[in-house]
């Protein structure tokens, strides 16, 4: 599909691996926005990882009921 945006850029969206971001990733995530799941560690700790393994950006989600 053509995107119609003039700015738009083909940026992937990439799992965490280990799905916390709590320690070193196992897949490789350089430019990707990665999508992590909240808990286990500090949202500062997730951010300092994915910006060690070359993450462009997280997005995390709430996995946890309530």
């Amino acid at each position: 599909m053509e995107s119609k945006e003039k700015h738009a850029n083909h940026t992937r969206l990439a799992l965490a691996d280990p799905p916390d971001c709590c320690s070193k990733p196992r897949n490789q995530l350089t430019g990707e926005v990665i999508l992590v799941h909240r808990g286990n560690c500090s949202f500062t700790v997730k951010a300092n990882v994915a910006e060690e393994a070359g993450a462009s950006a997280i997005l995390i989600i709430n996995n946890q009921t309530g």
